[in-house]
């Protein structure tokens, strides 16, 4: 996919509930998802991201951190793998 994604984009679409992340293949180290925040409307609506967020966590083993757009060092959240969300 890698090797591809030099000369074609790679994105999947990732349904959970109302927020759908788009996952862009940049590396194998560097794999990267956007949201649209206006899709996180409810307490339920952020459960649906954080249950993305720790199944994303548990499959790679790392911890799986939302920052705003482009800025890496603007942490938002962070969810470990095992499920615990930490604030900054």
């Amino acid at each position: 996919m890698f090797v591809a994604a030099k000369s074609h984009a790679a994105t999947l679409a990732c349904h959970q509930g109302k927020v759908a992340p788009a996952c862009h293949f940049f590396s194998p180290g560097q794999i990267e998802f956007d949201l649209d925040p206006r899709n996180v409307r409810s307490g339920h609506d952020l459960q649906d991201l954080r249950h993305f967020m720790t199944t994303l966590a548990r499959a790679c083993g790392r911890t799986a951190v939302l920052t705003h757009e482009n800025a890496p060092e603007l942490v938002i959240a962070r969810v470990l793998p095992t499920g615990r969300m930490l604030w900054p």
